[in-house]
């Protein structure tokens, strides 16, 4: 089972350096320790934390499994961070408009003209097996037309890292 650790500390103002500005910084690193070279940084960052005499809070980010939407938004933010795309993009205009329109697209009145005009449903609007639907074409239109192999979710090995992957680059995202 793969052990993933999150580290936290908070301001602490007896600490010479620290920014009187902000009351806590919320740095959260996450690191798979079955990786090596997590299993390192983990430590290097700890060792930090522990001179500093910082105050650290320590969770097990273990998962087992992820359900139909978090697996949805964790492939969706993989894709994007290998495209070169934000989440928000690739949601809108490749799964939305590209891959899925019969899904997504859909007709709204104006409410004040009574003119029909395009619109999106919201992933939140979609039942179960149209959310089925939707993670299946992207699965196979991301690696037949865009060449990005995503995890298969029963996958957990690639899916964790998959997750550590996104969650270290969400700012690019």
């Amino acid at each position: 089972m793969v052990e993933q650790l999150v580290a936290r500390w908070a301001h602490n103002p007896e600490v010479a350096g620290s920014s009187p500005a902000r009351a806590t910084n919320n740095k959260a690193m996450l690191y798979d320790l079955s990786n090596i070279v997590d299993q390192n940084r983990f430590k290097h960052r700890l060792a930090k934390l522990y001179e500093r005499g910082a105050l650290v809070d320590l969770t097990d980010k273990s998962k087992k499994s992820l359900s139909q939407n978090s697996y949805f938004h964790l492939i969706v933010s993989y894709f994007a961070l290998q495209y070169g795309e934000t989440t928000d993009y690739v949601k809108q205009e490749i799964v939305k408009r590209l891959v899925c329109p019969d899904v997504f697209v859909t007709e709204r009145a104006n409410r004040k003209t009574g003119e029909m005009r395009p619109d999106l449903r919201s992933w939140s609007d979609l039942t179960k097996e149209e959310c089925s639907l939707v993670i299946d074409r992207f699965l196979n239109w991301s690696s037949k037309e865009a060449g990005i192999r995503l995890p298969d979710p029963s996958d957990l090995a690639s899916i964790q890292a998959v997750r550590v992957e996104v969650d270290r680059n969400r700012a690019y995202i």
